[in-house]
């Protein structure tokens, strides 16, 4: 359907009477001569004028004469007085105090938040309500806000604003809860459709019930204009997150012991001492120290532990409070850490000819091997199936073929290494192959297999070795690298979740910088193809554009994989360019590798799964309570079908004297779901949380790990008086206002511009003129005016 543009009917009527008229000036202008020139023919070419327009108007646009009514915008001034106003501040941020001073005068503290907004809005020389009504020319409502929000007063002029100055003087801050967001919201509810332009609030920000502020912001459709009153310096807090250190070490070995200290508020710059210590009975026992420079990004802590002695023990990292610091909660992290007698782990490495991975594997273990007992080190054999005959005579670390371990001897070793090789070529190899696949299931030895261009893990299909990899053989026979066509396009393995936190890709405590380090190295280009991953197989990386063989569709090529067969657990690798990551500064990087890849396939299983709490706390009653449990990466995680239950005990809240609270004790479960991208993570939510003590546990552990908080009651309008500066500037921020302090409030009227008047409805219907009497009056004097002028210079 076609609509005309109503742009161009006008333009087009304009065309029209500009052509009419200058036809009616030009024809005159023709018979000037005859009329006696140019002065007499004037008034009745303008008559011919008029008559044209005339006729326009009556025929074409159709005018009508519109009458309009234009009213003040309104501007809502909200005050809180719930009982947090009533806080007599201590100010130390020196621009408030200074403010504060000017509106009391010296001596502060005197006065309560409420009677400084009252005297800021009604100061002689700058009172706001005669700024509002006679710069900004708005309408001015005043309302009082705690439970619920309260119409106090509403004025159009001065002459109004006297008795709302005295309305608004008279209020006291008594509410018993701040409904901050609610309140908000019916404010801009009951003038919604109306002509609001702004909300100018004086409160604190704290908020004890219902929605928040920043909630309401994004739903009242009007600037938000917040004065924070309070003291905008915030008291200091000290706080140590993040730990990260293993749960098990070696007598002898070094321990690194790793967190992250933040720091809030009023901070002194000096660098904070972070101590380590042991928890020996009642005592603390140092062990080392940090001096960090704390940040409220965060600043990381390192420190080292280097146990003498085996068993439990409980470690300790605190850092002291500063002054002024009020909760000292978060200043502390405990963990139990277990202890184990040092010992060498043995290692096996069969290769079927010296790639470049083994070539440098090796080195760096004869190294290891090298170094005194009393280290985490490592005893480490070779057999090279592809050596030439007497090989072994010349290399201290290699074992001859043909001596190829016996089972016995096998399980003597720790871990086994298999790289690229025929098995057919390993002697008595069915019997060498059973050997290995028994000492992965029953041994509970550790066997990492590397794959290769020529055999592995293809060679492996039909053998006992089988059962115990976490791959399914595709091909019958590997697709080597043809000569002629190199591999050019390198890639970047992606870790999954679980490949992050697993010892061998560990190459920081930090789990930030170890990503940084893992994106840095060096691609690799070759990887393994014709293969699937095995159901119970926990896939560590993946090729970042490959899809899997054999699987579905959605997943990725898995790389590196894990397996648990029996009693011991099982890597595959499905790439050998490790030693690419030796390049220049790195090689620390391609030590480091190897070397928690034994250790942690060497490890005893002496993980234990870990509960935390999200958040740590505190709680109140009503809050939600996430409960995450992670389980080791040194045991297999937990089937397909199984149930992973918390045990949730709640009990009283002991009294203030510290005696045992009166009332029931009550148990539930809760039950866990598996974390869609980890398999080793379960969360569940814990909804219904009135006060008390409570107590999580894990349900069916072998050790059961627990952790215990606090459920307060809610807190009162006295227990929480921080300015909430936070909620303020997002609010303000998402209602397109500004947040102020009371030193700046007085720019408000900067930010404020003049507001559009608003229109209001029409007094009476528009009134048609194409039609009118004196329209059609008009066109008949013209008509007949220009007649006898005519008429008059003969020109009839």
């Amino acid at each position: 359907m076609f609509t005309p543009d109503p742009r161009a009917d006008r333009w087009a009527v304009a065309g029209v009477a500009v052509l009419l008229v200058g036809y009616g000036f030009g024809m005159y202008a023709r018979e000037r001569a005859a009329a006696g020139g140019l002065a007499r023919v004037l008034v009745a070419s303008l008559l011919r004028a008029a008559v044209f327009t005339a006729v326009l108007a009556a025929l074409l646009p159709q005018w009508k004469l519109v009458f309009k009514r234009e009213g003040w915008p309104e501007v809502v001034v909200i005050l809180d007085t719930s009982a947090s106003m009533a806080t007599v501040d201590d100010l130390k941020d020196p621009a408030v105090r200074a403010k504060a001073e000017q509106l009391v005068g010296a001596g502060l503290p005197r006065e309560h938040r409420l009677k400084l907004a009252q005297l800021l809005l009604t100061r002689p020389g700058a009172d706001w309500l005669d700024r509002l009504l006679t710069e900004r020319r708005v309408k001015v409502h005043v309302f009082a806000l705690d439970v619920q929000a309260r119409r106090v007063g509403t004025a159009s002029d001065t002459d109004d604003a006297a008795a709302v100055r005295d309305a608004l003087l008279a209020l006291p801050p008594v509410g018993d809860e701040s409904y901050l967001g609610d309140g908000v919201e019916a404010v801009a509810k009951a003038f919604q459709g109306g002509s609001l332009a702004a909300v100018v609030m004086f409160t604190d920000g704290v908020t004890t019930a219902g929605v928040s502020l920043p909630t309401a912001a994004e739903v009242a459709g009007v600037p938000l204009y917040l004065v924070g009153v309070g003291d905008p310096w915030v008291v200091p807090d000290l706080r140590l997150t993040d730990p990260v250190f293993d749960d098990t070490v070696a007598r002898g070995d070094t321990l690194d012991v790793h967190a992250r200290l933040s720091a809030r508020g009023a901070v002194p710059p000096d660098p904070a001492r972070v101590t380590l210590y042991e928890k020996v009975g009642d005592r603390l026992v140092e062990l080392g120290h940090h001096d960090v420079r704390p940040k409220e990004a965060g600043e990381e802590v390192k420190l080292t532990y280097t146990p003498t002695e085996v068993g439990e023990k409980t470690l300790v990292v605190e850092v002291p409070p500063v002054p002024g610091e009020a909760d000292t909660s978060n200043n502390r992290i405990e963990r139990r850490v277990t202890v184990t007698e040092a010992k060498r782990a043995r290692v096996l490495f069969v290769e079927g000819r010296p790639r470049y991975d083994f070539r440098f594997a090796k080195v760096l273990m004869e190294r290891e091997s090298e170094r005194v007992a009393g280290n985490k080190s490592i005893e480490f054999k070779t057999v090279l199936v592809g050596a030439s005959p007497g090989w072994s005579e010349t290399d201290k670390s290699a074992v001859a073929l043909e001596a190829f371990p016996t089972r016995d001897q096998l399980f003597g070793y720790d871990v086994v290494i298999l790289g690229d090789f025929d098995p057919k070529q390993l002697p008595q190899s069915a019997r060498a192959l059973q050997d290995l696949a028994d000492f992965v299931k029953v041994k509970g030895g550790g066997l990492l297999v590397m794959a290769g261009e020529h055999h592995v893990p293809a060679a492996f299909a039909d053998t006992p070795l089988a059962d115990v990899l976490p791959v399914v053989p595709l091909d019958a026979a590997p697709r080597p690298t043809p000569e002629d066509r190199p591999l050019t396009d390198g890639y970047r393995p992606q870790l999954t979740p679980a490949g992050q936190r697993h010892p061998i890709f560990r190459f920081s405590p930090d789990p930030a910088e170890a990503e940084r380090i893992w994106n840095r190295l060096p691609p690799l280009y070759w990887y393994a193809r014709g293969y699937a991953r095995k159901p119970a197989a926990e896939v560590l990386a993946v090729h970042p554009d490959r899809p899997a063989e054999g699987g579905p569709g959605r997943e990725s090529h898995p790389l590196a994989l894990q397996q648990f067969a029996g009693a011991g657990r099982v890597l595959f690798l499905g790439f050998d360019e490790t030693w690419r990551w030796r390049f220049r500064a790195d090689e620390v990087q391609f030590n480091r590798f190897w070397l928690q890849a034994v250790r942690a396939l060497a490890r005893a299983r002496r993980g234990k799964a870990e509960l935390r709490l999200d958040p740590a706390g505190p709680f109140r009653r009503g809050d939600r309570i996430a409960v995450k449990v992670g389980f080791p990466d040194d045991a297999p995680a937990p089937g397909d079908g199984a149930v992973v239950k918390v045990r949730v005990t709640r009990a009283p809240l002991p009294n203030p004297d510290g005696s045992s609270g009166t009332g029931e004790t009550e148990t539930q479960e809760v039950v866990l779901t598996r974390d869609r991208t980890d398999r080793r993570q379960f969360e569940g939510v814990l909804t219904r949380t009135p006060e008390g003590v409570y107590r999580f546990a894990l349900v069916d552990a072998e050790a059961t790990p627990a952790a215990v908080v606090r459920v307060l009651p809610p807190a009162t309008e006295r227990e929480q008086v921080d300015l909430n500066a936070p909620d303020l500037a997002a609010a303000a921020a998402r209602s397109h206002g500004r947040f102020y302090t009371l030193a700046t409030a007085d720019e408000f009227f900067t930010d404020f511009k003049d507001p559009d008047r608003v229109p209001l409805n029409e007094p009476r219907p528009p009134l048609p003129l194409w039609n009118h009497p004196a329209v059609f009056g008009l066109l008949l004097f013209a008509l007949a005016a220009e007649w006898l002028l005519r008429k008059r210079d003969r020109l009839l």
